[in-house]
């Protein structure tokens, strides 16, 4: 199968639907990870927060996981996180690193 629209004449006149697949694939995937980097950085900006008021370790992971109970579709995963990251990105709030050195260091921000 081949395309020969406007919408493709960058890419040449005949994009092969294959090619067009793996180039939406790539595209959606720099989406998703610039969201997953903002969501990130969002739910760390939260954590200082919160830890301003609440210093224990226990109960922002605590508050961490409810949060994850709220959230359609993707509550396991969330929790898995929390579980999985939990207690270093705390750490690493403790001692002031930034949101977005946070995020990076676990995986979800590219340098």
């Amino acid at each position: 199968m081949r395309f020969s629209t406007n919408i493709l004449s960058p890419f040449g006149s005949k994009v092969r639907a294959g090619h067009l697949v793996l180039l939406l694939t790539v595209v959606a995937t720099s989406v998703m990870a610039d969201v997953s980097c903002t969501m990130c950085e969002m739910t760390v900006g939260w954590l200082k927060h919160r830890m301003e008021s609440h210093k224990s370790k226990e109960a922002t992971k605590a508050t961490l996981e409810k949060v994850c109970k709220l959230i359609p579709n993707y509550g396991e995963e969330c929790a898995d996180y929390v579980e999985e990251y939990g207690d270093q990105v705390i750490n690493l709030i403790n001692t002031n690193v930034s949101s977005d050195e946070i995020c990076t260091i676990i995986g979800y921000c590219d340098i």
